[in-house]
């Protein structure tokens, strides 16, 4: 598989979609030519705006590469899409509708309890290619945003196990061909600078994942400090994943 390493740019804030504009080479094709991927929430989270009534006018397709649901929560080995508005099946038609491919987050900063072993990480991969086709739609792929792990045998059993399992699913929509290293089904993951990518093997990871979705904001530094803003010249420390510190 093709690698693409991305990194995150600038989070920009539409209603109560949090778009993550990524580099990735120029092509010759219609706008966008470059990944740009929003996250939708399936919940309102802006107590002043009806988000989940408007997206369909207020989301900018035309802007947009991808859309990625948030989130499916998980329980252990399973998984459940947090859709309290019943808004996901219709958000998915809406994507593919404007050439846009529609994955499903996975995890978020709360809400869900991680399997150990590996074949309970087996099992939950297992389970969240179940959830693909939901609600008489297809998602094209899944992103995985487990914050944070910390036993690497398990987080690789898990995507191991996943993108053997997507393997099996047919997106709703096809993927363009614009985005080298996109997979059929999707599979993606969100990584956050500093301490927190300690539990990632990535010589493994690298040949399962299309692309990771680098955090501009949620820098974690190991030293107890963690939420806040990133800069590229921050003097805390950092650790270097072998039980000592940098900076």
């Amino acid at each position: 598989m093709n690698r693409v390493f991305l990194k995150t740019l600038k989070a920009f804030a539409f209603p109560s979609v949090f778009l993550f504009v990524l580099l990735s080479p120029i092509f010759t094709f219609s706008s966008p030519s470059y990944l740009s991927i929003g996250y939708a929430p399936g919940w309102n989270s802006n107590p002043g705006y009806n988000f989940n009534a408007n997206f369909a006018a207020d989301i900018p397709w035309s802007s947009l590469s991808h859309i990625y649901f948030a989130f499916a929560q998980v329980n252990g080995t399973t998984a459940t899409v947090s859709d309290p508005n019943a808004s996901a099946a219709a958000m998915i038609a809406q994507a593919h509708a404007h050439g846009v491919r529609c994955y499903l987050s996975v995890g978020g900063a709360t809400g869900n309890t991680w399997p150990s072993g590996t074949a309970n990480n087996q099992t939950l991969a297992n389970n969240l290619a179940a959830l693909m086709n939901y609600g008489g739609q297809k998602f094209d792929g899944v992103d995985v945003d487990w914050e944070f792990p910390t036993v690497k045998a398990d987080f690789s059993a898990l995507v191991a196990q996943l993108r053997s399992a997507l393997n099996s699913h047919t997106p709703g929509l096809a993927a363009s061909g614009k985005y080298a290293g996109e997979s059929p089904m999707g599979l993606t993951m969100y990584l956050s600078p500093g301490a927190a990518v300690c539990g990632y093997d990535f010589n493994t990871l690298n040949g399962l994942t299309d692309w990771y979705t680098a955090s501009g904001y949620d820098l974690n530094a190991g030293n107890g400090s963690s939420n806040f803003q990133g800069s590229l010249n921050a003097t805390e420390l950092f650790s270097n994943c072998f039980g000592t510190q940098m900076q």
